[in-house]
């Protein structure tokens, strides 16, 4: 599974370098990868507040609020694409 994740991230890595795509559009759409699709549970858990995120997504979600708290959250793209 590991290894299957790191493949797919320098795949768009590599897409990312062939086709020229800014890397702002490249952490969306990981971002959006590694969001899992809701179902009605987890839509339920969402509602009432005790969801529990993926180890990922919370680790990028708390870059992504530190950066914003200090003003940066323009180097966002640049922490998640390096």
């Amino acid at each position: 599974m590991i290894l299957s994740i790191v493949s797919a991230v320098f795949i768009i890595i590599g897409m990312a370098l062939l086709f020229d795509i800014s890397p702002e559009r490249v952490t969306a759409d990981l971002m959006n990868f590694i969001t899992p699709r809701d179902g009605i549970r987890e839509k339920a858990r969402a509602i009432r507040g005790n969801k529990k995120k993926h180890g990922i997504y919370k680790s990028l979600f708390k870059i992504q609020t530190a950066l914003t708290a200090t003003g940066k959250s323009k180097q966002f793209s640049k922490v998640c694409f390096t």
